[in-house]
């Protein structure tokens, strides 16, 4: 190869992975899920984490806080059509658990929908305890 074929073999490879990658990255849209909790009883303020899956693989997974810290997790989930399952995890007595009835717990801290995903999107929850999880999509 004489001096001008490798620059311009150089700056040809290169123009190919920057366009792949700008491609690459209009394939995802961000989501962002938040929380928060109504009605937590004195005593009563565990440790709380969130699990979000899509397509039943897990994809985020808070840090640990208190159920009375409002909590926020963004990633990215590629562009179509998902399952999107949240499960609230708690610990109790040392033990992490699904924030369930079957556990024990006065509601199920959990979302599921399929969601057609096209843009950025949003996903709040309000783990209501004296009434049910409440979820906005947006």
């Amino acid at each position: 190869m004489n001096r001008i074929t490798k620059p311009l073999l150089f700056t040809l490879l290169l123009s190919v992975y920057l366009i792949n990658n700008l491609h690459a990255q209009k394939k995802a849209s961000q989501l962002n899920v938040n929380w928060s909790f109504k009605g937590i009883e004195t005593g009563y303020d565990h440790p709380f984490k969130l699990q979000v899956y899509v397509d039943q693989k897990l994809i985020k997974e808070s840090e640990p806080n208190k159920q009375s810290v409002p909590g926020s997790i963004q990633f990215e989930v590629p562009k179509g059509e998902h399952e999107i399952y949240v499960m609230g995890i708690s610990q109790y007595e040392g033990k992490w658990e699904d924030h369930t009835i079957k556990n024990g717990y006065s509601i199920d801290c959990s979302y599921k929908a399929t969601h057609s995903i096209k843009k950025k999107h949003k996903l709040t929850l309000v783990f209501d305890l004296d009434n049910k999880t409440i979820a906005e999509w947006k």
